[in-house]
């Protein structure tokens, strides 16, 4: 007597897809800040620049493309404690977020831009967070009172960006 073989059947509830999706994720990375080539509404630096001379400070030296003269500028970090403070909080979302992928709510770059949303935004509070050193008075009869040490017109704040390599 033959026996019958039963036939297994394979059913896919989206792992295939999960599969796609973690794999696009290999090797991605985000990038937080400010970019070469975007303006800074400064006809001779670039708004990477503005955020570098802020976050490191100068010394009276020459800067930017065309070499213009920059006044002295006190170390005003805000880039570096926005990463330091947060970097915890980016490993528990992104722990989260990638719970929400296999449970396919969300894909693959949405969680990339979601965590990119989350730097800019942490860079920006960082930004209105700068109290230390206040400004100078050669700087306070430009800008005016109240003025936070690092928000003038909101360029730099406004121009904080995030980029994603795949």
């Amino acid at each position: 007597m033959a026996k019958r073989v039963k036939k297994t059947r394979v059913v896919d509830r989206g792992a295939k897809k999960i599969l796609r999706e973690m794999k696009s994720l290999e090797g991605a990375t985000i990038d937080a800040g400010y970019f070469e080539g975007v303006p800074s509404g400064e006809p001779t630096v670039s708004i990477a620049e503005v955020a570098t001379f802020n976050e490191f400070g100068t010394f009276g030296e020459a800067g930017g493309r065309s070499g213009a003269q920059i006044g002295r500028i006190p170390p005003r970090p805000f880039m570096r404690p926005a990463f330091d403070k947060n970097v915890m909080k980016y490993r528990e979302v992104t722990k989260q977020l990638l719970k929400d992928l296999v449970g396919q709510r969300l894909g693959g770059l949405k969680i990339l831009k979601t965590i990119g949303a989350m730097m800019v935004g942490d860079i920006k509070q960082e930004i209105t967070n700068v109290r230390e050193p206040p400004n100078a008075p050669s700087t306070l009869a430009i800008k005016g009172q109240g003025k936070l040490p690092l928000i003038d017109t909101g360029t730099m704040k406004n121009r904080a960006d995030f980029r994603i390599k795949l």
